[in-house]
């Protein structure tokens, strides 16, 4: 028998669609809410926890739903499973993912320190004992030093950022005794949920992927699953390519609020703006321009 009991779920969700529809009729009644995002001006919460929010006067924009770990519990506890709820999103016109978070919590089952504490994570992190391309990043710690929440990746961008953490006082039981891993993903977050709806791929393998102790007996038997393979250089988009929705969004984002402020600032002059300042703007933009695409090829 296993020293620890283990479960892995996800335990958060943002896409956005461009028609939204309801799983069915276990989702509740729904009110008006508060959008999240200045760039929606609608939005709606409905009774099991599920929130989606929009802009009804700009038609280019998506709709934008996000399930947190509470509503997901909440969709668990009606009788949805993981591939459930990724198979409704993905059943919505152009479904697309831009965060998933997922989490392994493993549980001392004899009452014992738990084998692997955020404080091991941290310490074998730093010394360069953890097989991963993502920086560790400044722990949170007790008075003591002892870590109680280890970090690797940046905390500031969270493109893609692990934390491990005690779980068990968060929840106000006894420390040292129940564990969570957790991988936050922006970048590329429609790969993790293609991985896990299309592959099947066990959550353990995917936190594997991206950072890994190989050699921790512990780690090894939580995870309870090889690392996934990595995806093909070029399946990962560069960053610097936006797609066309994102691009038709800043640009219309340029003409409705840019374009206005920069008329105010020029009728606060005397005579607007010269000629020579509209010049000197365009070769600025020429210029910035050139200079991202030389550090492109770069």
């Amino acid at each position: 028998m296993s020293e620890y009991t283990v479960t892995k779920k996800i335990d958060y969700i943002q896409c956005s669609v461009t028609s939204f529809m309801t799983a069915d009729d276990t989702f509740g009644k729904w009110q008006d809410a508060r959008p999240l995002h200045r760039n929606y001006n609608r939005a709606k919460e409905f009774e099991i926890g599920v929130f989606v929010q929009w802009h009804d006067e700009r038609t280019n924009m998506k709709i934008n739903i996000i399930l947190n770990g509470t509503t997901l519990a909440n969709m668990r506890s009606v009788g949805f499973t993981d591939y459930d709820i990724l198979h409704w999103l993905k059943s919505m016109p152009d479904c697309k993912f831009s965060r998933i978070d997922v989490a392994v919590t493993s549980t001392r089952n004899d009452g014992k320190i738990h084998g692997f504490l955020p404080h091991a994570v941290n310490y074998l992190a730093e010394n360069g004992l953890c097989e991963t391309k993502l920086k560790v990043d400044n722990p949170v710690a007790t008075p003591d030093l002892t870590v109680e929440t280890a970090y690797i990746g940046s905390r500031k961008s969270r493109n893609r950022l692990f934390r491990a953490y005690d779980k068990g006082i968060e929840i106000g039981s006894q420390a040292n005794r129940i564990i969570r891993y957790e991988l936050e993903t922006r970048k590329n977050a429609t790969h993790i949920a293609d991985d896990m709806y299309v592959n099947r791929t066990d959550i353990g393998a995917i936190i594997r992927r991206y950072i890994d102790f190989p050699q921790h007996e512990v780690w090894c038997e939580v995870m309870d699953s090889d690392p996934a393979p990595n995806y093909r250089i070029d399946d990962e988009r560069p960053q610097h390519v936006i797609d066309r929705e994102q691009q038709a969004n800043r640009e219309n984002w340029l003409l409705t609020s840019v374009a206005p402020a920069m008329a105010t600032l020029a009728h606060s002059y005397e005579n607007g703006f010269d000629n020579d300042f509209w010049d000197k703007f365009s070769q600025m933009v020429a210029y910035h321009y050139n200079a991202k695409v030389d550090s492109d090829i770069k």
